[in-house]
């Protein structure tokens, strides 16, 4: 019986305590390291990754246009994203960032479903992403499908691509 409740102690956070919440200008430069950190958790080299520091930077004008959700639970902020329409009046996911400590936790899976009802709530059928191509296994595991791939070589990678996905908001029957 003890060693249960040792491990029952030894858990990380689970998903369910985080809390959800609009992001706030003061801890933009916070979610911009996040973002950066969270990128390199893939191997990237840090020139590399200099070089997208200004994509991968969250901006102040998002604030209050679109859905910008930070996740936090007692350990601080877990990540966060962005949603933002489309032309077509689709949604894109337009970020998803998770903080490494907490990558293969399932905190991804709650931000992901924590946007898609926030998609589902502003009345998407239909979200796109423009996929980091090592998340895709992970947007797929969560039900989006690849339509297309766009060239997005780096140094060192010269056949690099970034998987184009769909993530339906609607049940579809056949």
């Amino acid at each position: 019986m003890r060693r249960g409740n040792l491990r029952r102690t030894n858990l990380t956070p689970r998903r369910t305590q985080m809390r959800f919440r609009p992001a706030v200008v003061s801890e933009l430069p916070q979610l911009a390291c996040l973002a950066l950190a969270s990128k390199a958790h893939w191997g990237y080299s840090t020139q590399q990754l200099q070089m997208w520091r200004d994509d991968l930077t969250p901006r102040a004008s998002w604030i209050g246009k679109r859905p910008f959700i930070v996740a936090e639970n007692d350990a601080g902020v877990v990540g966060f994203y962005t949603l933002e329409a489309n032309k077509d009046g689709t949604w894109a996911l337009d970020n998803l960032w998770v903080c490494p400590t907490f990558i293969g936790q399932g905190f991804g899976r709650a931000l992901f479903s924590h946007a898609m009802q926030a998609a589902r709530d502003l009345g998407a059928t239909v979200v796109t992403i423009d996929a980091e191509p090592y998340a895709e296994p992970f947007y797929v595991a969560q039900g989006a499908r690849r339509n297309d791939v766009v060239r997005a070589p780096i140094e060192g990678m010269p056949e690099r691509f970034r998987p184009q996905l769909e993530f339906c908001l609607v049940n579809r029957r056949g």
